[in-house]
């Protein structure tokens, strides 16, 4: 990826933040800044919010669900909402996530559906009264936009990635602080 960066001539960039990336890497490419968008939600009707909710990539390394399965643990006891946790990935991170689940007896209180999509992510979304993303690294985050076209609120950490998300829909805490991503 570091010698392609070099070398090549075009490239389609998500954010303004990584066009920057790019230029100073390779001061005579040409960028085109695409962002990425999500469908429209029609309804806007509330229903009853019961868990708090992941979506995305089972992934330990970027996506950081060790930690929120940590931050989790931190205030299982004070909230009474689920921490749903959607989406697939390599197995390996799905039993290393499972493991710590049943390390903190959590079983009851995180749902690991897999993937989801249609229906039943509209739902899951629907439903959350926030969506978490707790990255260590991000180049953008399209979770972010489909939780806004939810209106649901969004806590992250405080990365380069998701500084694009306007603070009066989103609360960043300082990177990689559980107790503040718990609370």
């Amino acid at each position: 990826e570091n010698q392609g960066l070099k070398t090549y001539n075009n490239f389609i960039v998500l954010t303004e933040a990584f066009k920057k990336k790019i230029e100073r890497v390779n001061a005579h490419a040409k960028l085109f800044l695409i962002p990425n968008g999500v469908d429209e939600v029609k309804s806007s009707k509330q229903t009853q919010l019961e868990h708090i909710l992941y979506l995305g990539r089972l992934e330990e390394d970027q996506k950081g669900l060790d930690l929120l399965v940590d931050a989790y643990k931190s205030i299982e006891a004070k909230t009474d909402q689920k921490l749903v946790i959607a989406g697939s990935g390599l197995e390996k991170d799905r039993k290393s996530i499972e493991r710590r689940i049943q390390k903190y007896d959590l079983q009851e209180k995180i749902e690991l559906t897999g993937r989801v999509d249609g229906a039943k992510k509209d739902d899951l979304l629907k439903k959350c009264s926030l969506v978490v993303i707790p990255s260590r690294f991000e180049t953008f985050g399209t979770v972010a936009l489909e939780a806004m076209s939810y209106g649901k609120p969004i806590v992250s950490f405080a990365i380069e990635g998701l500084q694009w998300i306007p603070d009066d829909c989103s609360m960043k805490v300082t990177p990689f602080d559980l107790k503040k991503l718990g609370e």
